[in-house]
């Protein structure tokens, strides 16, 4: 599966691209703007995206474009996990990110729902 990481933070993008790799996982990107992400969505069968990005700028227009594309993914935050309001039903991750809650997340939550 291609996943898409857009993420902000030069060390937790790291991580999670070693994470996703080390699950058998072709990373798309890593993208660390909204920009890139959007411009990277269509090579991606999934995605993993951080909510909160530089800038003030939140991550909600690509998980939009996703949703269009019937595309999975799921949250990434150093938040509460209640914070992201906006997509209730989205799976949500808490940083920092440990390579079983990521194995999980991406197994019930991206690979289920790209195939079903």
């Amino acid at each position: 599966m291609k996943i898409l990481i857009l993420e902000d933070e030069t060390i937790v993008q790291i991580l999670v691209e070693e994470f996703v790799e080390m699950l058998g996982h072709e990373v798309v990107g890593p993208a660390s703007t909204l920009d890139q992400g959007m411009r990277l969505a269509q090579e991606c069968d999934a995605a993993i995206l951080d909510v909160n990005l530089g800038d003030d700028q939140k991550s909600y227009p690509l998980a939009e474009l996703l949703m269009e594309m019937d595309k999975p993914f799921i949250f990434v935050t150093g938040y509460a996990p209640s914070s992201v309001d906006d997509f209730p039903t989205v799976h949500k991750l808490t940083k920092p990110i440990r390579l079983s809650q990521l194995r999980e997340a991406v197994d019930a939550h991206l690979i289920q729902k790209a195939d079903g």
